[in-house]
């Protein structure tokens, strides 16, 4: 396996004004979440309440720490 194989990918939307996050995942399949990124952003346009970003990483609980903002946690909460 190449470096980067194992990368699992999320595509993560933050509703900022209601505070909600939802998570989509893509396991290892890269390009149906490049394509699913692609169509969401095209469906939200140019909107300041929603954040779409598709991230990758070993697990959602990286994500979680990493940009643990997105869920509403401080990183010291969910980060060992």
């Amino acid at each position: 396996m190449a470096p980067g194989d194992d990368i699992r990918h999320f595509l993560v939307a933050r509703d900022v004004r209601r505070g909600l996050t939802t998570v989509d995942e893509f396991g290892l399949n890269y390009d149906a979440a490049l394509e699913a990124y692609q169509e969401a952003e095209k469906q939200v346009g140019w909107s300041n309440d929603l954040d779409i970003v598709l991230l990758g990483a070993d697990s959602l609980d990286t994500i979680k720490c990493t940009h643990s903002s997105y869920f509403g946690l401080s990183r010291s909460t969910i980060c060992s």
